[in-house]
């Protein structure tokens, strides 16, 4: 089953405003490593002008969903409930917290090369209140186009972050990956990453030359979906990518896996 869907004008904003751009303002921590049964995809393309994102099918395996944008528009591929951001929503924190205050550069780091939840909530407490802390963050997110977004300020579980239960969609985590190195102070939080430790370098983390972030954590019922987004420099210009897996067998484990495969089969459609 094939369904498209077309918002060109909303993209050419989202992905055109961050050129204008300028710096204005958790989950369960678990180590970690089910090959997916028969694969399907369902394709929602949604293109802006020029070259379309993607030139080939991607089939994703069942239980991820995938988002691919490049200047062009973005192309989303599954079906999988994408979840809370989780750890993923690190990065605009990140360069929030580094616009308000350079000093936080090594909790930025920690935040983003290894997902210390303990840094990450440093870094949200230094940009005040939770309220000014969620505005500090959507501020970053309207530069760079997302005008919809809403970071969450309220602790949702009291057990997680509130800045981890924001409902971040791949599409738009896809095109604000594009951008992202437009935003003035980025360059840190792409350096950091860039250098993603081993132990969470799984899925997009295998495709070489990719800068990501990870998040992962359980619903109400001990069910992980693991995400991730990224950026990757090719010879047509910089490709954004987001994914989401949601096991069968419920786990982070399972999680790690699908991911993994969802990249391999990325991997040759990001190469122009």
């Amino acid at each position: 089953m094939i369904r498209q869907h077309r918002r060109t004008a909303a993209l050419v904003v989202f992905l055109g405003a961050a050129f204008l751009s300028a710096c204005t303002i958790g989950e369960m921590e678990r180590p970690g490593a089910g090959n997916a049964t028969e694969e399907t995809a369902v394709v929602t393309e949604r293109p802006g002008p020029g070259t379309p994102v993607a030139r080939e099918r991607i089939v994703v395996p069942p239980g991820t969903s995938v988002a691919v944008a490049d200047t062009s528009g973005v192309t989303t591929y599954g079906e999988a409930d994408e979840g809370p951001a989780w750890s993923t929503s690190k990065v605009p924190l990140a360069l929030a917290a580094l616009c308000a205050n350079p000093g936080v550069i090594d909790d930025v780091e920690k935040a983003l090369t290894a997902s210390d939840n303990e840094a990450a909530a440093r870094l949200w407490q230094s940009l005040g209140a939770p309220q000014e802390a969620g505005a500090a963050v959507e501020a970053i997110l309207r530069e760079a186009g997302d005008d919809h977004t809403r970071v969450e300020t309220r602790r949702v579980r009291p057990e997680f972050s509130s800045f981890g239960q924001t409902r971040w969609a791949l599409p738009d985590q896809a095109a604000f990956a594009v951008v992202l190195p437009t935003l003035d102070g980025a360059q840190p939080v792409l350096e950091a990453m860039g250098r993603v430790i081993p132990e969470q370098s799984y899925g997009l983390g295998t495709i070489e030359a990719m800068r990501f972030k990870g998040g992962w954590g359980p619903d109400e019922w001990g069910r992980y979906t693991v995400r991730q987004f990224g950026l990757i420099e090719t010879p047509c210009g910089i490709k954004g990518v987001a994914v989401a897996a949601q096991p069968p067998d419920g786990t982070y484990e399972g999680g790690q896996r699908l991911l993994t495969e969802v990249a391999q089969e990325l991997a040759p459609a990001l190469r122009c």
